[in-house]
């Protein structure tokens, strides 16, 4: 059964009353009898809607009534696998099954463990020989297909390439795709939709659009297709075309947080930050405690100059900073640090600094937060030895000098941002600006627009909107009406030329 169909299975009328019956039995402790089949549906259920510890014991409960099923140990072993990571747990309940009959279902997870114990190349050779031994000897039944009569003989390659796409090998995907039956008719959601994952992870954004338009046109109702959808659009640029995508996954699915994550980074982009903020306070009421969406809802209130309502949500970001990413965490705590600086909080300020430091960010990294928060302050003279240590230790990076810049420009510094901006941006005037730090490019578009050089201001703009068109939308969208496509920024400014010189 594939995913779409799957979906609809457990929505139906048929499967609730399974699951009630289930659910009836287990409060009041008794082992009715199910179908193992019926039980490992339920499991796959719990397992979608985020609910681990009900699979798990679903899974049991079928091995209880069936203690010779391959199919509830296969669930197990995967879930040991991609929800826990351990490994060697998932070997274990592999072992248990009989070796006299190899599904395809236990292929797919023998190489799925393969590929966390022993990289792509061991999982891949394996997948290989048994594509192989399939293809050969599928009508003289070798392999047990684990479907019913009705159903479609299944897509070894697909399945395949969809393992690898759901742990980011998307080299690998591809080359399984180009086995995979092209389906001649039905939805074929997973083929197409897979292509899709495939053509994101390469950044064909377009290529990426035109496949998951064709799972749309077979599965309108696939909020997972509008939210993928949204992303290749937004990565285009395409901002307006994005925002469509997203409010009809709000509407087909108003309780999922994911929604309105993308749709408060697409009105942020659009300069609709009131809205913006409404969806990233969305988030929060459907994912509480989520530090990513705290970070998001206190920047976007930073630039409606709500510091004080900013303040209050770093402090619950900084609870958890360290829950995400490294990277992401290390931005939060700078922002942390930019926002407590901004309510004169220079010791809170500080001690972001520090964990930065200890988190093994570069000391000429904390160095510019520091000498950032010195700004924020007044205490220049701090926040040049600060910036002075910074530029020496990266022995005068022009790329530390423009991140000063950057500092100067937020801090409202505009003729010292266009000094050291343009100390970055002009040697790629005449060659190639698509090499330049997109940052730099637009905060110097923003400094000439500040300093009233009108002719430069043009000039890099017109370069901005197509290299770096997301930071421009940052730093010259409130400039320009909301809702306003970041593309649209050079043609209105040279309309506005037109009408002065008249």
């Amino acid at each position: 059964m594939s995913s779409t169909e799957f979906n609809k299975y457990i929505n139906s009328s048929e499967f609730k009353s399974l699951l009630q019956q289930y659910e009836n039995a287990r409060k009041a402790g008794e082992m009715m009898f199910f179908d193992s089949d019926d039980i490992v549906d339920i499991a796959e259920y719990y397992h979608i809607i985020g609910d681990l510890d009900s699979a798990e014991a679903a899974a049991d409960y079928c091995l209880r009534l069936h203690p010779d099923e391959a199919a509830p140990l296969l669930f197990k072993a995967r879930m040991a696998l991609v929800d826990y990571g351990d490994v060697e747990e998932a070997k274990a309940l592999l072992s248990r099954l009989n070796e006299e009959e190899e599904s395809l279902e236990a292929v797919y997870v023998k190489a799925e463990i393969m590929l966390s114990d022993g990289g792509a190349d061991k999982s891949d050779r394996y997948l290989r020989g048994k594509y192989a031994s399939y293809m050969e000897s599928r009508e003289a039944g070798a392999f047990s297909d684990d479907m019913d009569e009705d159903e479609e003989t299944p897509d070894f390659a697909l399945d395949v390439a969809m393992m690898y796409c759901d742990h980011g090998y998307s080299d690998y995907a591809e080359r399984w795709m180009k086995k995979a039956n092209m389906p001649e008719k039905g939805p074929a959601t997973e083929y197409y939709d897979t292509w899709a994952r495939i053509y994101m992870d390469q950044q064909q954004w377009q290529k990426a659009v035109e496949m998951m338009d064709k799972v749309i046109d077979a599965d309108a109702y696939n909020t997972s297709a509008w939210l993928v959808m949204s992303d290749a659009y937004f990565h285009l640029v395409q901002y307006q075309e994005a925002l469509q995508c997203v409010e009809y996954a709000v509407a087909i699915a108003p309780d999922e947080p994911d929604a309105y994550l993308s749709k408060g980074n697409i009105l942020y982009a659009l300069n609709y930050m009131e809205e913006a903020s409404r969806c990233f306070e969305r988030y929060n009421e459907l994912s509480p405690g989520d530090p990513l969406g705290e970070l998001l809802l206190a920047t976007t209130l930073l630039c409606q100059s709500r510091t004080e309502e900013a303040y209050k949500h770093i402090r619950v970001v900084f609870e958890a900073y360290d829950e995400l990413p490294l990277m992401q965490s290390r931005e939060a705590l700078r922002m942390c640090a930019t926002i407590a600086a901004k309510m004169g909080d220079d010791t809170f300020a500080m001690e972001c600094c520090d964990l930065m430091e200890a988190s093994g960010a570069s000391a000429v990294e904390t160095d510019l937060v520091r000498g950032a928060v010195c700004v924020e302050v007044h205490d220049m003279q701090k926040a040049l030895a600060y910036f002075n240590k910074a530029v020496e230790a990266s022995d005068y990076d022009l790329a530390i000098v423009a991140r000063i810049g950057i500092i100067a420009y937020e801090a409202g510094l505009y003729s010292v941002a266009y000094k050291m901006l343009k100390e970055a941006v002009v040697p790629y005037d005449g060659t190639d600006f698509a090499e330049c730090p997109p940052q730099f490019l637009a905060f110097f578009t923003g400094a000439c627009y500040n300093m009233h050089q009108r002719k430069e201001y043009l000039h890099y703009l017109k370069y901005a909107v197509e290299c770096a068109p997301l930071d421009i939308s940052i730093v010259l969208g409130e400039y320009f009406k909301p809702g306003t496509e970041p593309r649209d920024y050079y043609k209105i400014e040279l309309e506005k030329n037109d009408k002065e010189e008249e």
